[in-house]
């Protein structure tokens, strides 16, 4: 993580929180602390047989390409679903996941929505975030990567981004640092020179927060072949909808 770039840390409520800029994240160490954080590690490996190679979106279609991204993920949040137009059932039920509990409780926290109240846009926009969808992703093995991307596809049902990191410790897994980068990304590259970027190391029970149109790439990683060695992060996607129609005008 590069330092130079590092506006401030401080500790809140046992957590330490770090502020990068150009491009701008938030990162927060020990979220849940290590007792919660080891069981939704082993509420994420039990998922297992729920993970499938990974997917782009290719002219409208979803295909695997794994020179572009190559890794393992599982949707979970289909995993948990109801048909309830009532939030709160829906919430109740998705609490059967700790994970997505876990991220529930996040997004509705007030304290988080505090402290991104005063950030750049889209970051302040957290307060009116009322849908996200989340993704696990297993890196490891052989070189799995995902080159220069960024998360926002047509609307802002991906306004801002978390990547929460969780792990077995000892770490098992070598690399997948998330690379963030405040260039212009075209073909898998950065376009723009003299870019400046920010090198994340995936720490166990790690939190980082970023605008969803942020260009960033998550280096080889290699572990071995035991699922539960690899590198797991969660990425959550936040956005805004009114009267139920999503929004495009940020």
């Amino acid at each position: 993580m590069q330092s130079e770039s590092t506006y401030f840390q401080w500790k809140y409520d046992g957590h330490k929180i770090t502020v990068l800029n150009n491009p701008y994240c938030i990162i927060i160490d020990n979220l849940f602390g290590l007792e919660k954080s080891s069981k939704i590690f082993e509420h994420i490996t039990s998922l297992r047989e729920h993970f499938r190679p990974a997917e782009i979106a290719y002219e409208g279609n979803l295909r695997v390409d794994e020179t572009y991204r190559k890794n393992l993920t599982c949707y979970v949040d289909s995993l948990y679903k109801i048909d309830d137009p009532d939030w709160i059932a829906r919430r109740e039920y998705r609490k059967k996941s700790l994970l997505l509990g876990a991220i529930d409780g996040l997004v509705e926290s007030s304290d988080l929505a505090i402290i991104l109240n005063s950030t750049p846009f889209p970051l302040c926009k957290f307060r009116d975030v009322n849908v996200w969808e989340s993704q696990i992703s297993r890196y490891g093995n052989d070189n799995d990567h995902y080159e220069w991307h960024y998360d926002r596809i047509s609307n802002d049902d991906r306004l801002i981004t978390l990547v929460y990191y969780v792990s077995a410790e000892p770490r098992k897994f070598h690399g997948g640092e998330l690379i963030l980068s405040d260039g212009l990304s075209l073909g898998k590259k950065i376009i723009t020179s003299n870019s400046k970027e920010h090198i994340i190391e995936p720490q166990n029970d790690r939190l980082v927060i970023f605008n969803s149109r942020t260009a960033h790439r998550v280096a080889p990683t290699t572990s071995s072949p035991k699922f539960e060695e690899g590198r797991f992060s969660v990425n959550t996607w936040c956005g805004i909808r009114q009267n139920g129609t999503t929004v495009s005008n940020y």
